[in-house]
């Protein structure tokens, strides 16, 4: 029968380092310890020799098995993509800049819609389109004479042709985000670089009072269809600062309907002579309105 056992102990692997065993351990020769003097330095193990040199075959590997895919595997593949594709420039439309009446109403803004080719566009949208249309005028396709006289900017399909969109156009008109994309021989989009996203044109706002400028027109248009009149025209102006408060011509039009698809639904009636700007015959007197 054993009436004791002997205790074991267990140490822990590295608690201690071999030169905390030696006399040494009291700094008996003033050594710099900043300096590792009279440490006794103990070798790296060859595991992490072992690990270091398996993670360095690891790279070494997908690297040699990337350069095989590109050069090797799909090497033709890419030359003939090289030489058959090439590079097209697209431009993103940027809204133009909204259009607003003395008392910060919206008269014209953006109405965004998404192309036959899934790009994002945009039209133009009027709070009232009869009312005005003559004042703010329209949007046209840039001819050949604006491309020769570079007054337009790459990417533009569109500039003011009339009105405040023409006057005020370098303001209310964006810069348009740019996109390379890669094509093949077949027109197929292959890859888009990253975008640069359009940049929005300027606001304005106007000495019109919206509102007065709906009344007076509604006015003017049922007093002209009353009489039979051909058209009318009309402006308020203050008296106090001579800002014009509200400008009407008649026979007007739906400034959204100035599409090719359009055309049929606008009044064939020299809808595009504004006479509130220029009476087309002189005036017998100053009260005279009708044309």
């Amino acid at each position: 029968m054993v009436f004791w056992r002997r205790k074991k102990y267990k140490y822990s692997p590295g608690g201690l380092t071999p030169d905390e065993i030696f006399l040494d351990a009291e700094n008996i020769n003033d050594f710099s310890r900043e300096r590792f003097e009279g440490v006794i330095e103990k070798p790296l193990d060859r595991k992490a020799f072992q690990v270091f040199g398996g993670l360095l075959l690891l790279f070494g590997l997908v690297l040699f098995g990337r350069v095989f895919w590109l050069e090797i595997a799909r090497g033709q593949e890419f030359f003939n993509r090289s030489q058959n594709n090439y590079i097209r420039k697209t431009y993103i439309d940027p809204p133009r800049g909204i259009i607003f009446d003395r008392r910060g109403q919206q008269i014209l803004t953006n109405e965004a819609y998404t192309d036959a080719d899934g790009s994002i566009r945009y039209r133009r949208k009027v709070r009232h389109a009869y009312a005005f249309s003559h004042v703010l005028g329209f949007l046209k396709e840039i001819s050949p004479e604006d491309l020769v006289s570079g007054s337009v900017q790459a990417g533009i399909a569109e500039v003011g042709k009339d009105g405040i969109e023409k006057f005020y156009n370098d303001k209310l008109e964006g810069v348009p985000g740019e996109r390379d994309e890669e094509l093949d021989a077949s027109g197929s989009v292959l890859s888009r670089s990253p975008l640069i996203p359009p940049r929005e044109g300027g606001d304005i706002k106007l000495t019109l009072d919206a509102e007065l400028q709906e009344n007076f027109w509604r006015l003017i248009d049922e007093t002209s269809r009353s009489r039979g009149f051909r058209g009318g025209a009309g402006i308020i102006f203050s008296v106090k600062d001579g800002a014009i408060l509200s400008m009407v011509s008649l026979p007007s039009f739906d400034l959204n309907a100035l599409r090719p698809h359009g055309f049929s639904r606008i009044p064939k009636r020299h809808f595009l002579i504004v006479r509130s700007r220029g009476p087309i015959f002189p005036a017998p007197s100053s009260n005279h309105l009708w044309l």
